[in-house]
């Protein structure tokens, strides 16, 4: 197959440099957003949030681009771009695998108290990438050379290093994906089958559809990591046989999904809390054509401490009293918010 030119090469850094900055703003805007906004500082957004802070350096890394090759594989540079991808990479996986094992845990599992073991999450999520990448830049070989250097756009692990490369970073991201589905599956059976036993009384009807919601924006964060890492793991296991391999597409792609990751979590932030964050932007005339309660944190101008309850949570507690008679499960004790 025919290298990429020059000319493909400048393409694909301009594309990168064009969408690196607004997934940074995206970040930014989601990490502010959460900041000022007492409603929205749940558990599962706090997951987010997380996120958003390996994202932040993340997307510089990659509107760095060629800078680091051309300045050379032993430069300070190539090193620090090829370690702080690889390295936010792995966090980033590790907090959206979070997201959809706390959920589990609360509704299937009724943990509670899960404020308190957050400190666990952040000790992985940080931790164990540090250990795996961080010490890449010191480990040399005689015969295949440095670990880190060009990946002609940017500076990763080395094609000779490819093997590598998919041990510690793409097998155990895909994992991690597995993990998130199951987890999501089951949570989803859960709910649908305490549903199907619950008849919902009519001011529960609102309620259902925030359910419905949280569901759908679960599933959402779900489906971007699929589709985020698709393309670099279909073009890494292919350079992993053939180290030659150049792909203008899949180059790209592994590059844009690199980049898109501020702007596509931002995105499903704001489907999932519409009723919080719709209300700040758009006019009411269209939060009803979209059929968007506000929340009631809206209905006030007073704001002290929220009292909104984490969607979880509160399914949880729902389950714990499906023993219950019938007639006293309504629809508030499964309300998501």
């Amino acid at each position: 197959m025919a290298k990429l030119t020059l000319a493909d090469y400048d393409s694909i850094v301009l594309a990168l440099r064009i969408t690196a900055p607004i997934s940074f703003m995206c970040s930014v805007v989601l990490i502010t957003l959460f900041w000022r906004t007492k409603s929205l500082q749940t558990i599962q957004n706090r997951l987010i949030y997380n996120t958003e802070w390996s994202n932040l350096i993340y997307t510089a890394m990659w509107f760095i681009a060629r800078w680091g090759p051309l300045a050379g594989d032993t430069s300070p540079l190539c090193q620090i771009q090829g370690v702080l991808i690889l390295y936010f990479a792995m966090t980033d996986t590790f907090w959206i695998t979070f997201l959809a094992v706390n959920v589990y845990l609360v509704v299937v599992r009724k943990w509670t108290d899960l404020e308190k073991k957050i400190l666990y999450y952040h000790l992985l999520a940080w931790i164990v990438p540090f250990i795996v990448f961080i010490p890449v830049p010191f480990i040399k070989n005689d015969k295949l050379g440095p670990i880190i250097g060009s990946r002609y756009m940017w500076c990763s692990m080395r094609a000779a290093w490819g093997d590598l490369l998919l041990e510690t970073l793409y097998v155990p991201t895909w994992i991690a994906f597995v993990i998130s589905a199951t987890a999501f599956g089951i949570i989803v059976k859960v709910v649908v089958g305490i549903r199907k036993e619950i008849k919902l009384m009519n001011s529960g009807q609102k309620r259902n559809r925030k359910m419905e919601r949280f569901l759908f924006c679960t599933s959402l964060y779900i489906i971007q990591y699929f589709v985020l890492w698709s393309f670099p793991t279909i073009n890494r296991a292919i350079q992993a046989y053939d180290p030659t391999f150049q792909d203008y597409f899949l180059t790209a792609m592994n590059g844009l999904c690199g980049t898109f990751r501020g702007i596509s979590h931002l995105i499903v932030f704001t489907i999932g809390n519409l009723s919080i964050i719709g209300p700040m932007f758009l006019p009411p005339t269209v939060l009803d054509y979209l059929g968007v309660v506000p929340h009631e944190s809206h209905a006030s101008s007073k704001s002290g401490p929220s009292q909104q309850t984490d969607v979880a949570t509160s399914t949880s507690k729902t389950i714990a009293r499906e023993k219950q008679p019938k007639e006293e499960k309504t629809a508030e004790a499964i309300s998501p918010v």
